[in-house]
């Protein structure tokens, strides 16, 4: 089983690629650390820093409501302040139209993804100037809702047939000195 997350990413990334932004085929699922500027930039990277389980509502199968956040990281290189502002605004506005058209996040065939809830919560920028050029950074914030449904099928999920117990009684010796075994499957 793939996880959300992964597919969530993927399916970002997906989208941004098909947009033909600036960042072409620069577009990674994964956080990346290492650019080379002269080559490279501009580029988007994709990566989810936290997936906070916000509820569980069903028991069978079990159901868990939860909150991603994703990271779109835009990363320009421009020869003055000014061309990289409006060249990161242009990346950072690229991203946004592309993921809105389609249908508020990417369809993600295999994530129940709750679009009324979902959505892009904040961006960011920011520039450092580095001797004659000056690198821009966008930081575009999206929260996704989606249920993560765990398998009860047995055929999925393993039954839980038998409960073992090894008891090292006073002293604690590191022996075992008793064993219980519980039968379920009676």
């Amino acid at each position: 089983m793939t996880a959300a997350r992964s597919l969530i990413r993927t399916g970002f990334s997906d989208v941004l690629t098909a947009a033909e932004t600036a960042a072409g085929s620069r577009v990674y699922r994964y956080l990346v650390s290492a650019l080379d500027e002269e080559e490279d930039l501009p580029a988007v990277s994709i990566w989810t820093p936290s997936d906070v389980v916000a509820s569980r509502y069903s028991d069978t199968p079990h159901v868990y409501r939860r909150e991603l956040e994703l990271l779109v990281q835009a990363v320009v290189r421009e020869e003055t302040e000014e061309r990289a502002q409006d060249a990161l605004d242009l990346l950072a506005g690229e991203i946004e139209l592309a993921i809105e058209r389609s249908i508020g996040l990417p369809a993600i065939e295999s994530v129940d993804i709750d679009p009324d809830a979902s959505g892009l919560r904040d961006v960011e920028l920011d520039y450092v100037a580095q001797g004659k050029r000056t690198i821009g950074g966008a930081r575009l914030r999206y929260r996704i809702i989606y249920d993560q449904a765990y398998p009860s099928d047995p055929i999925q999920l393993r039954e839980l047939r038998k409960l073992g117990v090894d008891w090292d009684l006073a002293p604690a010796d590191g022996a075992t000195e008793a064993r219980d075994t519980v039968d379920l499957a009676e």
